[in-house]
């Protein structure tokens, strides 16, 4: 018996009871005061604030970062100065991060797996469909999510690495890492 939030886009939404454990546990804010939108795809500078404040990580301290496209002062400026110094961001040799881009999941399990390593026996390999599509970068991060129960196949059998995440289901992943630990 969840009680009601403030977005009028959500309420029957699939993903409602995890929109509503991020709201509550102050992981997401809408994108207005009335509205969420759960099926807009995530960006790379939303997944930095999501993790970084699951990390508990604080938005008050002002990180430097190296990407040429991050103003430290920006709404997302400290989560990625954050994710940086915690070692799980690169610089590309462009020296960009992409603010505005959206992520994959395969990108998306990578970056977990490095703010929360799974530090557990892989005991069961994530049987999907699509395996041999997931880059070996973010393989060991994709079965150890899928050990914790925090990612899951499509109803085809699929991951789809290369699919980009909504944020629906970006917050059923915060939902299920949070609980996972």
């Amino acid at each position: 018996d969840y009680g009601e939030l403030p977005f009028v886009d959500c309420q029957t939404h699939w993903a409602y009871s995890y929109i509503y454990y991020a709201y509550e546990n102050g992981l997401v804010s809408g994108i207005s005061a009335t509205e969420f939108s759960p099926d807009t795809l995530v960006t790379r500078s939303q997944i930095a604030v999501l993790l970084a404040r699951l990390a508990g990580a604080d938005s008050s301290v002002t990180y430097t970062t190296p990407y040429t496209d991050v103003d430290p002062d920006s709404w997302y400026g400290w989560a990625v100065g954050y994710l940086y110094t915690r070692g799980a961001l690169t610089v590309p040799e462009d020296g960009t991060f992409g603010p505005d881009e959206s992520i994959t999941r395969e990108q998306m399990a990578a970056l977990v797996d490095k703010v929360f390593p799974y530090r557990g026996t892989i005991w069961r390999p994530m049987n999907c469909a699509d395996r041999d599509q997931i880059s070996t970068y973010a393989l060991s991060a994709v079965d150890g999510l899928y050990n914790r129960r925090v990612f899951e196949g499509d109803e085809e059998g699929n991951f789809n690495p290369t699919g980009t995440l909504t944020r629906g289901e970006c917050v059923t992943i915060l939902y299920r890492l949070d609980t996972s630990v």
